[in-house]
């Protein structure tokens, strides 16, 4: 795994850029994405983060736990969220705060399938807390991840 990089492969995705999201790997592999600077279109007329918003960092740290392992192949695969189920128990006012690790024997097997060339589906458990460390929900996602098929060139006599 080369987690030292997943911050920053993480951090171009204009996505992530709009959220304004921090992204760190403990030594663990798990990874903490953080809402630390909740811009107003991130929060609802409650002051808490809005829910879309609130799924959006639970679905970046759950992908983001689902690649680490597999960052060198990121720029040949492509994801697709196959499923995901987010539970609110309480409001995250002033940021928030998602963790997500997959189990290294998931991981590493997912890999194996990807570089056979073969669709891995993946699980992840995403925790959501604000900035104190107070819990406000769980989010779990099924994830898809395969190589991109490899493109042929058409070139039929056709223009364009």
């Amino acid at each position: 795994m080369n987690a030292d990089r997943a911050p920053s492969a993480i951090a171009e995705m204009p996505w992530i850029r709009w959220l304004d999201l921090d992204t760190t790997v403990a030594s663990d592999g798990t990874l903490v994405v953080t809402l630390a600077r909740p811009k107003p279109e991130h929060v609802n007329h409650n002051d808490a983060i809005n829910a879309a918003v609130a799924y959006g960092v639970a679905e970046v740290a759950g992908l983001g736990a689902a690649v680490l392992g597999m960052l060198d192949l990121l720029p040949r695969m492509y994801t697709v969220v196959e499923a995901a189920k987010i539970a609110y128990g309480a409001p995250a006012t002033a940021g928030l705060v998602a963790t997500s690790r997959v189990d290294t024997s998931a991981a590493t097997a997912a890999r194996a399938t990807v570089e056979r060339g073969e669709a891995a589906q993946l699980d992840t458990d995403v925790a959501l807390a604000d900035l104190s460390g107070r819990a406000t929900g769980t989010c779990t996602c099924t994830f898809t991840i395969a190589l991109r098929p490899r493109r042929t060139s058409r070139n039929d006599g056709r223009a364009g």
